[in-house]
């Protein structure tokens, strides 16, 4: 029985664990023909082999950080499949909490060549390979880039951008059918938070738990439905209730 994402070609950024491996999954088990970036080869290739049975999926090494990486991750996925119509770039890093009077240059120097500027790549890349066909990218930003985000200025500076690159690729490619949404999660229990205080994240939370991987993958999929086709530069957050 086909679903609803029957054959369509959707890539993942930092699809090896996390948010973006349950991205992979779900899409995957609605019919997407999921391919698997990441710059963790072995456990991107763990990643994709649990997709079988799910989906035709295979792996791609991929550093977003560099652009040539990104281009040639979507020239495969045109190369092999012959489209892409979904691209998620998901990919993102945290360093250790650190007031912006304490923080360091390279700290943001990493967070702005990972989190923001690997999602220029992403959007620069699969649009110009959906100019013809359409299709659908969704961006994950995070709550910390709607309001101040103490200790964690680099992350929300990046997460911010992402929201604005977001609405202004929105702008420009809706002439083509291309759909440009971002997700801003709230503290979402995955290997990203490892070395933050899971409880005292948690009690910021009013619904009184951390958010699962599996429901921002949820909303991924919806956003890349045909229910979907009137959203775009939309900034939609998933985050238990959170206020910042």
């Amino acid at each position: 029985m086909e679903t609803g994402l029957h054959d369509r070609v959707a890539l993942i950024t930092g699809a090896a664990s996390g948010i973006g491996k349950a991205i992979a999954q779900a899409l995957a088990s609605e019919g997407a023909r999921v391919i698997v970036a990441d710059l963790n080869e072995q456990a991107g290739r763990s990643a994709t082999a649990q997709l079988a049975g799910r989906s035709p999926a295979r792996f791609v090494r991929c550093d977003v950080s560099d652009e040539e990486s990104v281009a040639a991750a979507v020239d495969s996925a045109l190369e092999t499949e012959g489209r892409l119509d979904i691209m998620v770039n998901n990919a993102g890093i945290i360093t250790a909490p650190a007031a912006l009077i304490d923080s360091q240059a390279a700290d943001w120097d990493r967070h702005f060549a990972v989190n923001l500027r690997g999602v220029f790549f992403g959007v620069k890349h699969a649009a110009r390979a959906m100019l013809q066909t359409g299709g659908c990218i969704v961006n994950i930003a995070s709550v910390a880039g709607m309001g101040g985000a103490p200790k964690l200025g680099p992350y929300g500076a990046t997460k911010a951008a992402v929201i604005q690159l977001t609405q202004t690729a929105a702008l420009e490619l809706a002439r083509y059918r291309i759909r440009v949404n971002a997700l801003c999660p709230g503290w979402t229990d995955t290997p990203l938070l490892d070395g933050l205080e899971r409880s005292k994240l948690q009690r910021q939370i009013p619904l009184g738990r951390l958010g699962q991987a599996e429901e921002i993958a949820s909303l991924v999929v919806y956003l890349a439905l045909d229910a979907a086709a009137f959203i775009t530069g939309s900034a939609i957050r998933i985050d238990g209730g959170i206020r910042s």
